[in-house]
């Protein structure tokens, strides 16, 4: 397993921006309650950089309080 580093809708945490960019939208949905209609795990979504130079795959996941 890589590294954690927390993300949210106000918080990049020096994650590229470009690719902050890209996955703002899942950002948004796991943080504010929503969900994806696929998967087993409605909690965890794994996404892609979009620079195929640095290719880089990360999971977002929803930690709940």
């Amino acid at each position: 397993m890589g590294d954690e580093i927390e993300l949210s809708v106000h918080k990049a945490n020096g994650l590229c921006g470009i690719f902050y960019h890209d996955i703002f939208p899942t950002i948004s949905t796991l943080q504010f309650g929503g969900n994806f209609p696929w998967g087993p795990d409605t909690d965890v979504i794994q996404v892609e950089c979009p620079d195929r130079m640095n290719a880089i795959t990360m999971e977002l996941k929803r930690m709940r309080k």
